[in-house]
């Protein structure tokens, strides 16, 4: 299992361009890893879910927490990507709903 210190981007420089992607199979995510993106910003988590794409990710993009929490009830990705401000929940209280829901 990846650890989640690898997995946290400062957003900031990902909208500036600042972070370099690898792709899913060198990172040890295996092939065609899935991943939830939960943004607000349409355009930025378009960009985001575009670079992840193309380095190997499957990403299934969500703009609200209620709707990311609604769309893990049918199929749990292996991670998710969360901005911390959203327009309906933060994304510290998504985290700690999806750690409630599932522990792993």
């Amino acid at each position: 299992m990846i650890p989640m210190s690898r997995l946290i981007v400062n957003a900031a420089k990902c909208r500036r361009g600042e972070t370099t992607f690898v792709n899913a199979h060198d990172a040890g995510f295996g092939q065609r890893s899935r991943l939830l993106v939960v943004d607000a910003s349409e355009r930025y988590s378009r960009q985001l879910s575009s670079a992840l794409e193309k380095r190997g990710f499957s990403v299934t993009v969500c703009h609200t927490a209620e709707r990311a929490f609604r769309s893990l009830q049918d199929d749990m990705p292996a991670y998710v990507v969360t901005d911390v401000k959203l327009p309906d929940l933060s994304g510290l209280s998504l985290v700690s709903l999806l750690k409630k829901t599932d522990p792993e």
